[in-house]
């Protein structure tokens, strides 16, 4: 009796968290889908570019990607914001309202855009290359499966906007947070041959909200060793304290 009393307890203090709306959904959503509900509280149309070394600013875990495009369908607001990072000179990251924003395209010179949401490109503009990757944000999917091909398309973009200085790469996601980040960071590994430490710890200094899901973290890990003989700079505990 005394256990099943406070489960009831406790199944009326849940009831009344519920009726705070979406404080309860929040419980098992992505970090992603609280940045949604964050911007939901904003009414102004907001424009964010984090600099180099600005203070502003998690993807998540396994769910189900329409579940959350729905959930967000409802934060209207999150789509006329644009949420983007410079991660370096040529490389931007940034979620889907980024590539919505014809006016901050052309402002950034935008050249390439690489596509990571798992749906078309809402808006395209001429003199921009665009590739999409069809890649789900969830903990089973295949990173690895898909990362030279998106590799290869960031490599010819950095050329390309090395030799048209002040243009630049947008790497973009639903919100910016977990597929996208997961790519920068093999990128900067690849391309700047640092290691998996240098290449997160400049990621999160630049885009402070980004947190891949855990599947991702783990074929980032496995990607290193892959690059460096086996090589491992972190542990899997060290995504989640940094």
């Amino acid at each position: 009796m005394g256990a099943r009393s406070s489960r009831k307890a406790q199944e009326e203090k849940n009831g009344g968290e519920h009726s705070n709306g979406v404080a309860t959904e929040t419980t098992k959503a992505s970090g992603e889908e609280e940045e949604a509900v964050a911007a939901e509280e904003s009414k102004d149309t907001v424009v964010t570019l984090r600099n180099h070394g600005s203070k502003n600013g998690v993807g998540g875990a396994r769910g189900s990607r329409t579940s959350r495009d729905s959930r967000l369908s409802k934060h209207t607001s999150f789509y006329e914001m644009v949420d983007a990072s410079e991660i370096n000179t040529y490389l931007l990251i940034g979620n889907q309202p980024s590539v919505e924003n014809t006016e901050f395209l052309s402002r950034k010179r935008i050249l390439f855009v690489l596509n990571l949401s798992n749906s078309p490109v809402p808006v395209t503009r001429d003199g921009i290359e665009y590739k999409s990757v069809k890649l789900e944000d969830d903990d089973e999917e295949d990173l690895l499966g898909v990362l030279q091909d998106c590799l290869d398309f960031l490599h010819k973009a950095k050329k390309k906007c090395e030799s048209n200085k002040g243009s630049r790469v947008l790497v973009y996601s639903y919100f910016g947070l977990s597929r996208s980040a997961s790519v920068c960071v093999a990128h900067l590994m690849k391309e700047e041959g640092w290691t998996l430490e240098k290449s997160w710890n400049h990621l999160k200094a630049q885009h402070p909200s980004a947190k891949p899901n855990d599947g991702f973290l783990l074929q980032l890990l496995e990607y290193e060793g892959k690059l460096y003989n086996g090589k491992i700079s972190m542990r899997m505990q060290d995504f989640h304290t940094r």
